[in-house]
Parts: structure tokens; C-alpha cells; sequence
């Protein structure tokens, strides 16, 4: 079955915020007009399972971050809109085959900590 192109991917990608959480909508919609700051905190440290998640996408073009883990399974929100949260990752586009997957890639921020372990 043939899919309809994404003719504008901003306004793709506003209609899929406005499903998400109230915190989340508002973190998507300043990261989208960018003017998502987040404030610097030598405390923010990814967990495990996002480290490992930011590092898959040191080797991917343009820094893209993979929906599925190493197992198959996909990559949990949590983990997502946490790495987002943090500026270490960012909205990439809209994926026309599952609008309810987020296409994220590295920021430079997500990229120094997967590299290093530290901001």
C-alpha cells in the first residue's frame, strides 16, 4: 500500500506533540521553535540503558538514534523523552509508517556525553 508523502514535516511533527503529555508537549514545543534550554547540571547523568542508547548513535549517520534496542525491542519512551529532556537528544522527523514513533538523533550535548560519559 502506497504512503502518502509528508509534505510538511513541522506541522507532522506539531500534530504528534500535541498527543503527548502536558510536560512533554511544552519541552517538544520549545525544542521545536528552538528555545529549549535546559538548565546545566553536573548532576545530569544518563542511566545506563540511555548511555548505551546515545552511544548506538555515535556510529549512525547524523547522529541517529535507533527505535529499536539490540534485542529487537523498541527503544522505551521513557528513555526517549528523558534523553530529550536532558538536551541530549532531540526530534529528528516524522516517520510516515508509525507517527507514533519518535525519529530522534544526537544533539552536540548528547554527542560530548556519549562520547566522554560527561558533559
Amino acid at each position: 500500500m502506497p504512503v502518502a508523502p509528508v509534505l510538511n514535516i513541522g506541522e507532522t511533527l506539531h500534530r504528534f506533540a500535541l498527543t503527548m503529555p502536558a510536560p512533554n508537549r511544552i519541552l517538544y514545543h520549545h525544542a521545536e521553535q528552538g528555545k529549549f534550554t535546559m538548565p546545566s547540571s553536573k548532576a545530569a547523568k544518563p542511566t545506563a540503558i540511555q548511555y548505551n542508547w546515545l552511544q548506538r548513535g555515535l556510529t549512525q549517520p547524523g547522529g541517529k538514534l535507533p527505535l529499536f534496542d539490540t534485542n529487537g525491542r523498541q527503544v522505551p519512551a521513557k528513555t526517549v523523552q528523558a534523553c530529550i529532556k536532558h538536551g541530549w537528544a532531540e526530534p529528528w522527523f516524522a516517520n510516515p509508517l508509525k507517527p507514533d514513533w519518535l525519529v530522534c538523533k544526537l544533539t552536540a550535548r548528547g554527542r560530548k556525553m556519549a562520547k566522554d560519559g560527561a558533559e
